[in-house]
């Protein structure tokens, strides 16, 4: 070991230095005592005096304590209190308020026992529009609403979840998801059915079914909100049709149609220049009064039903007396006409006829042209008058104008030449396009 003061090596067992005499050996350790725990004596135990003396001490010391606190931290703690208590008040009211319970409720309430159908239809789920809306409905149930018995009493039960089972393709998927298999419809909107047990004024006792659709919507943010199906699909005529000659206007129970559409060349013989077609979404399948008005045609008013994807011709309409008197007087002049180009050895194109854009039926007025009056030399009307056999136009948008004439005759026959006073006739067809009368046929 080495001394640690002047350096030098010394022997291990040395106590001092062999150099300078200095103390190298380390001294013996110092002898750890042992510490004597000496066990504590327990607390005295509090009387139960005493211990109602500390709690009623704390007690005053909290008061106080509260007592002192600023009157700032009172007003916000007391409006901290009243929001949370008015929270969860709003949230257990709305919750009533828009359950499938409460809305079956209510629309059972207003519908048999107010008989206020414009007030139920708020809870209905039901696309409105002009001919599907709370008065049309009021209408529509008018009688049926008069025909139940007045309900005194009724009780609603607690609603029942209904899930429709889907097909097996979206089972699996389903089921590889995670997912329940099942929902109510094609939307996967869960519905609910609630009861209703009622007593009428008659003493019978009755339950009505009530089935109500998750809108898919939500009251406040919060709440979803249900409607009631009255399956109306089945008293809703939808994509109904109503064909009238073009230019005339329509009305159905007191509502006009609007946006005609043009029709197109189709099984049915319609043509885009002849009639107006007017499309009506939804209306409920009942009678309505239709009203169709032209300038040309007499005001025609019916009672008729309306059927889902169907089409309710009205073409058959009654010409009025002053269109009439038009076209016996245009039948008249274009027979003078005929017979003066014809014997003049004309063409037909001299007529200027307003004629149909149908081309096929054009070339059969000019054959027909072509080939009168083929054996006169000479004919002079003296008389006309109107030998038509309806007033009404057919249902392909024609009109048949047929005049009768006395005239003096010149005309060859197996004698030669022969002069009489004849009885002829001449008819014209007219189409009625875009709102004017139009040559389609004629027999000189």
């Amino acid at each position: 070991m080495f001394c640690e003061k002047c350096g030098k090596s010394n022997p291990n067992d040395a106590v001092f230095c062999e150099g300078c005499g200095a103390r190298v050996s380390a001294p013996p350790p110092p002898v750890q005592q042992q510490q004597v725990v000496r066990p504590v004596a327990p607390p005295p135990r509090k009387t139960a005096a005493e211990k109602k003396a500390a709690a009623a001490e704390k007690a005053a010391q909290f008061k106080k304590k509260v007592k002192n606190l600023p009157k700032k931290v009172w007003v916000l703690s007391g409006a901290g209190v009243a929001v949370l208590l008015a929270f969860f008040i709003f949230l257990g009211v709305g919750k009533s308020v828009t359950s499938p319970k409460t809305i079956a409720k209510q629309y059972f309430k207003a519908m048999y026992v107010d008989r206020n159908v414009e007030k139920a239809f708020d809870y209905l789920l039901l696309e409105t529009s002009e001919f599907v809306n709370e008065k049309t409905l009021a209408a529509y149930l008018e009688d049926d609403v008069k025909d139940r018995p007045q309900v005194v009493k009724f009780v609603v039960e607690a609603p029942q979840k209904n899930r429709y089972r889907r097909g097996l393709a979206r089972w699996v998927e389903d089921l590889i998801e995670g997912n329940s298999g099942y929902s109510s419809n094609e939307n996967d909107t869960m519905t609910q059915t609630v009861t209703v047990n009622y007593n009428t004024t008659n003493g019978e006792n009755n339950r009505e079914s009530i089935q109500l659709f998750d809108t898919g919507k939500r009251s406040l943010l919060l709440w979803k909100k249900y409607a009631v199906s009255m399956n109306l699909d089945r008293v809703i005529n939808k994509n109904v049709q109503i064909v009238v000659p073009k230019g005339s206007t329509v009305t159905v129970d007191g509502i006009a149609l609007k946006n005609p559409s043009a029709a197109e060349k189709d099984g049915y013989g319609y043509r885009a220049d002849s009639v107006d077609i007017f499309t009506i979404d939804s209306i409920f399948d009942t009678e309505h009064k239709i009203v169709v008005m032209n300038p040309a045609f007499e005001e025609y008013e019916t009672e008729d039903s309306l059927r889902s994807n169907g089409t309710a011709e009205y073409l058959r309409l009654e010409l009025t007396q002053a269109t009439r008197d038009t076209l016996f007087e245009k039948t008249k002049t274009i027979t003078q006409n005929a017979i003066i180009s014809k014997l003049a050895g004309k063409e037909f194109g001299s007529l200027s006829l307003d004629l149909t854009a149908d081309t096929s039926e054009v070339e059969r007025v000019k054959y027909s042209y072509d080939n009168a009056f083929s054996s006169y030399t000479s004919i002079k009307p003296k008389t006309f008058e109107d030998g038509s056999s309806s007033n009404d136009l057919g249902g392909n948008m024609r009109y048949s104008c047929r005049i009768n004439y006395v005239a003096d005759c010149v005309y060859s026959s197996w004698g030669g030449e022969q002069t009489s006073e004849r009885n002829l006739y001449a008819t014209i067809t007219y189409a009625y396009e875009n709102g004017a009368w139009v040559v389609a046929a004629a027999s000189f």
